[in-house]
């Protein structure tokens, strides 16, 4: 059965919803239409979760906050109501609000059932289309929203949540359950415990999905980069996945798929997967901008590659050294200097366990440029 992902994000964290596609397309187009939607005021972003009934539902999708006042979105016209009991109305599923005594008047206003509605709202205004349902690891989002308090702001807003910052009296839209972004994708997300990261500067540790991939490289999914100058460790428990450090020290680790690994500036670990699922992984060392970098490239192996980029043909050098890097990880060596003999290396790559003898016998070496980006390409193809 095909499924389209929406991404709702919130102050409490992201809300991943499974659409069903196939068994009700009106309704997940309706759907998908305010979900993308662009313009202020036309779509879910910027909207909130405005009504809240324990136990029960959690409706969103029907209006924006600003300057103080709350305004409806601009709703398009009615879909056709499509209710089979395929889907019931159970807890965690999304279903369309509409208008009482009315099947066909839904339009852009939605609720994620709290709870087993079966009898009620399966049974009532031609059953009340369930379209989709919050996925099990982004679930305990919807349980934050549902233990808000609710205060009665006048109606429709009689039962609204309201986060902590809420004083008692004067409401703004900061105490509200607010849509921030919205993201479309035809990948199922990832994992909540997708990337695991220390910073290595601050000693603190966390967790993290990342977020859908949104680069040039066919195959990939998801994708972490490191937003700070601190160095980092990130390892990724899923595979098909860009990673991406910052100016700092950094550790990256991949352990299955075809992945991509960047360590940016710095003195950096970069090590791929074993291969032994048929995936191949490509590093990026980049030496642009006058920043040192070396990377020392660990589980090298057949398909994988290195890209140097800032390297100019008939400028840049790149002679081997046969054995350099740390201890316990040493190999044969690339020092690069980018801007020509003499002045300084600025770009290294070494490959743990691989010796200069393998490397000349079993890698490819070709230069090339992409959008005016001048690179080495260094290939295991032996």
């Amino acid at each position: 059965m095909a499924s389209t992902y929406v991404d709702f994000s919130t102050s409490l964290g992201d809300v991943f919803i499974q659409l069903f596609d196939d068994d009700a397309p009106l309704t997940v187009q309706n759907f998908l239409g305010y979900a993308r939607a662009t313009a202020a005021g036309a779509g879910y972003a910027g909207s909130f979760f405005h009504r809240l009934v324990p136990g029960f539902i959690l409706q969103g999708g029907g209006y924006t906050y600003a300057g103080g006042s709350a305004s409806a979105i601009m709703a398009g016209p009615p879909v056709a109501n499509e209710f089979t009991g395929k889907h019931p109305n159970v807890q965690g599923t999304v279903a369309m609000a509409k208008l009482g005594g009315n099947p066909n008047s839904a339009t852009d206003q939605f609720f994620v059932n709290l709870g087993d509605n079966r009898a009620n709202l399966d049974a009532q205004n031609g059953g009340f289309t369930v379209f989709g349902q919050v996925t099990a690891d982004s679930y305990p989002v919807v349980q934050a929203i549902a233990a808000l308090k609710t205060v009665n702001a006048g109606s429709p807003f009689d039962t609204l949540p309201v986060l902590g910052s809420f004083n008692g009296s004067t409401l703004t839209g900061a105490d509200l359950v607010t849509i921030t972004g919205v993201t479309v994708s035809a990948t199922a997300p990832a994992p909540a415990n997708a990337f695991a990261y220390t910073d290595t500067v601050m000693h603190t540790s966390g967790m993290t999905r990342g977020i859908a991939y949104t680069g040039p490289v066919a195959g990939l999914q998801q994708q972490y980069i490191w937003p700070s100058a601190d160095g980092v460790a990130i390892a990724a428990s899923v595979g098909n996945v860009f990673l991406h450090g910052g100016v700092g020290d950094d550790a990256l680790s991949v352990s299955s798929g075809t992945n991509v690994l960047d360590g940016g500036a710095g003195s950096n670990f970069l090590t791929g997967s074993t291969g032994a699922d048929g995936g191949t992984d490509t590093f990026f060392v980049d030496g642009r901008g006058g920043a040192v970098t070396w990377s020392t490239v660990v589980n090298f192996h057949h398909g994988d590659a290195v890209t140097i980029f800032g390297f100019r043909d008939g400028i840049s050098t790149r002679p081997w050294t046969a054995v350099d890097g740390a201890a316990g990880y040493q190999g044969a060596t690339i020092h690069s200097e980018l801007g020509g003999a003499g002045t300084g290396v600025n770009a290294s790559v070494t490959f743990a366990g691989v010796s200069q003898a393998d490397a000349q016998a079993r890698f490819t070496v070709l230069t090339g440029s992409v959008e005016g980006n001048p690179y080495l390409y260094v290939a295991y193809t032996g």
